[in-house]
């Protein structure tokens, strides 16, 4: 039996109507730094728990992680809560891992907290090299990453966990709706790792970074690497994803607005079903709204702090909050 979901849709619409406005972000990016931490108290309760706006990255963790907790609460259903938390379980694993493999420190504010496995649980079984306490979907992955035994398997062993976490997205995504949302988290993921090595040059050929499962296939983008740039965006305008270039992404595009493209294709598609009531439609809307809250809430402080041009600091916003 389908799930309603108009009281969920309907306690999200009304949290979406609390998010400030654009010309909010606006006086944010125009003001002092000393201002930036009362400023972002108005509307973003997380800034109460920091003492400095140099804490920010807490605060947007602790906002995050109150959101979901949120969700969790309403949904009541294992099944979605997984899809929706479980990710940041693998980033955590592979994080600690690392951590622990080239002997350092794991810096607390890199820490998700929004997954559903602690970190207790996490560190422990990476210092141990036992993960009997870890969560089936993490078991295997984790033993992947015990063979790995010097340095030159980091990229690869981060590259197994990246595909295994979209692996389970894949296979845990409780809708059909679900399922392509995540595909087309696939191809903005590989679309963004296609431009940003073949503009730097970093990519191993022996070692490929694609993340299959997607629209795009994998023969696909291995054949586009060996052409020019120019030819992924030929490709593009005649796919699913032709916006993506209608919106002016070219060979030409900084790096730095590539991201906010891909990540305003998916919003773009949320938006128009975030209105259906009787599957996760609106819930992972929700939730990509309020990433795009925190994304920019976290360019403008990083561009204040660091005392970037305000002329800067507006283009970033445009790339994430559109006027």
């Amino acid at each position: 039996m389908a799930v309603d979901y108009t009281y969920i849709a309907g306690r999200l619409n009304a949290m979406e109507s609390e998010l400030p406005e654009r010309s909010w972000y606006e006086r944010l990016a125009r003001s002092e730094t000393g201002s930036l931490l009362q400023s972002a108290r108005e509307y973003f309760p997380g800034f109460e728990e920091i003492d400095s706006i140099y804490r920010f990255a807490e605060a947007l963790e602790m906002e995050k992680l109150n959101f979901l907790e949120l969700l969790s609460g309403i949904l009541r259903d294992e099944e979605v809560v997984r899809f929706l938390r479980a990710e940041y379980d693998f980033d955590n694993l592979i994080l600690y891992w690392k951590g622990e493999f080239l002997d350092s420190e794991v810096a607390e504010d890199r820490y998700a907290r929004c997954g559903l496995t602690s970190e207790e649980i996490i560190s422990e079984a990476v210092r141990n090299g036992s993960g009997v306490y870890l969560p089936v979907y993490l078991k295997d992955s984790f033993d992947h990453l015990l063979s790995v035994t010097d340095r030159s398997g980091l990229d690869a062993a981060q590259l197994m966990l990246e595909r295994s976490k979209y692996d389970y997205l894949l296979e845990a995504s409780p809708s059909d709706f679900a399922r392509h949302y995540t595909r087309m988290r696939i191809d903005t993921h590989n679309i963004r790792n296609f431009i940003r090595t073949k503009r730097t040059g970093l990519l191993d050929q022996e070692q490929e970074r694609w993340i299959p499962g997607g629209f795009i296939d994998i023969l696909t983008l291995r054949a586009l690497f060996h052409e020019p740039e120019d030819e992924l965006y030929s490709y593009l305008s005649y796919s699913r994803y032709s916006r993506l270039i209608d919106g002016g992404l070219d060979s030409s595009t900084p790096l730095w607005k590539v991201e906010p493209a891909l990540s305003w294709e998916i919003y773009y598609y949320l938006a128009g079903r975030r209105h259906s009531f009787f599957d996760i439609t609106p819930v992972i809307f929700h939730l990509e709204n309020m990433n795009r809250s925190y994304s920019a809430l976290r360019s403008i402080i990083t561009g204040v702090i660091n005392r970037l041009p305000e002329e800067i600091i507006m283009e970033i916003l445009d790339g994430v909050i559109p006027s």
